[in-house]
């Protein structure tokens, strides 16, 4: 049995790629070293502004949200939140970044976990520099 369940939404017909669960499940072994379960849900850019001036206030989409789930507010003591993901702001920021849509999806997947592992309370200065040691780690090379 897998230490990592994820459920992947998608709440519309993706129009750009996104990663196959084999490989999010890759992604998210190289930070998670207990059982866990978390969703991934992709979203519309409309949708995700929405939600970003809801839980931000700040009134654009954005590429990701996390959010991270005290075990008094869930079911399941394993389930540690979710990460709401826009694909189509990834897709449009990689090209603009100039990075492989594969190394950015990793990118943003592990920096939302970590987010989630920390319960979003981590600075954003601790958690770029894990990111950045398991991108490494995993083989990616220049994805800043």
């Amino acid at each position: 049995m897998s230490i990592i369940k994820i459920n992947i939404k998608k709440k519309y017909k993706a129009k750009h790629f996104y990663p196959k669960k084999k490989k999010i499940l890759t992604w998210l072994k190289s930070i998670f070293k207990k059982k866990v379960e978390l969703n991934i849900v992709m979203i519309k850019k409309s949708e995700m502004k929405k939600l970003n001036f809801k839980y931000k206030d700040k009134n654009y989409p954005t590429n990701i949200l996390t959010f991270a789930y005290k075990k008094t507010h869930c079911l399941k003591n394993n389930f540690i939140g979710e990460i709401i993901i826009c694909n189509q702001i990834i897709y449009e920021e990689s090209l603009q970044k100039k990075k492989t849509l594969l190394s950015y999806w990793a990118s943003i997947i592990i920096h939302g976990a970590l987010h989630l592992l920390y319960n979003n309370n981590s600075k954003n200065l601790k958690i770029k520099k894990l990111e950045k040691k398991i991108m490494y780690k995993l083989g990616y090379k220049n994805f800043y």
